[in-house]
């Protein structure tokens, strides 16, 4: 059994507001859990703390992979604490374009949106090592399977705190995790299917307005087909712009098509796959 904990003191009050804002974005990467050995005296286990030297998300998540994939915790349960540099992770199964809060809906997988505050807004004189200390010590002096309250004499037999450098000579293949937990495909190309829908205004030479909408349907990150339809009559409705079929989707995509038919954006949606197209 192992424990993870990924500790930032960052100014978060962006963390949902635009890709933008971060340099860093990618989805969380540990595989199923091993199962629990049964029967293990409790006074046989021991705990440790690995604290990671590394400040690099995809190291870090690569950290805790390689822990899952080649780590015996029968006996030995940790905790892994580390510190990254500001980074948006967000879930195996969810939606990284609406993740971040780009102004879109869905009935795909969402995460509970909890009220996020900096611990230096409390005390202005926390430090995250004293922070990771704390949190490590509280994990020491409890019984590693009753949870009971420990003291000093169950620290001491524990295997304390350790440093981990998180490099290829420790840990044997987690540069190979690094670079796909890195890679485009894994952060944007395991999205669900979504559909993008941008209700257009246009202007004709009479001076009146044609509402115009325009569909981008996405798979795994790809572009599966773009249409434009008129709302008033939907069997009108024809794939457009095959050129694009196939791209990378991303917003900047829709933005260039909406810019090459000169019209202005009245409404903006994302709806899952198997949702009605429905702008807001």
């Amino acid at each position: 059994m192992s424990v993870i904990i990924k500790s930032s003191l960052f100014k978060a009050k962006s963390f949902y507001s635009k890709f933008g804002d971060f340099t860093l974005l990618t989805r969380y990467a540990s595989t199923a859990k091993k199962p629990l050995a049964q029967n293990i005296p409790e006074e046989e286990i021991k705990k440790s703390v690995f604290i990671s030297q590394s400040t690099d998300i995809y190291t870090n998540l690569a950290l805790e992979d390689w822990f899952y994939r080649n780590y015996d915790f029968s006996k030995h349960h940790i905790l892994l604490l580390w510190k990254n540099d500001p980074c948006v992770v967000i879930g195996r199964h969810q939606n990284p374009w609406l993740e971040c809060n780009t102004g879109i809906t869905t009935n795909a997988t969402q995460s509970v949106r909890s009220p996020v505050k900096n611990l230096s807004e409390v005390n202005s004189h926390i430090k995250i090592d004293h922070l990771l200390n704390a949190v490590g010590w509280e994990y020491l002096r409890t019984k590693a399977v009753t949870l009971q309250d420990g003291g000093h004499k169950l620290v001491e037999d524990q295997k304390g705190f350790q440093m981990i450098n998180p490099t290829e000579d420790w840990f044997p293949g987690i540069d190979q995790l690094t670079e796909e937990f890195r890679s485009w495909d894994w952060t944007f190309g395991r999205s669900p299917k979504f559909t993008v829908t941008r209700v257009l205004e246009a202007s004709v030479p009479d001076g009146g307005r044609h509402i115009i909408k325009l569909v981008v349907e996405v798979d795994k990150g790809i572009v599966q087909d773009v249409k434009m339809s008129l709302p008033m009559d939907d069997n009108q409705t024809a794939s457009v712009i095959t050129n694009l079929l196939g791209k990378r989707y991303s917003h900047e995509l829709t933005d260039s098509i909406v810019e090459a038919t000169g019209c202005k954006v009245v409404a903006y949606d994302v709806k899952d796959d198997q949702s009605d197209v429905a702008a807001i």
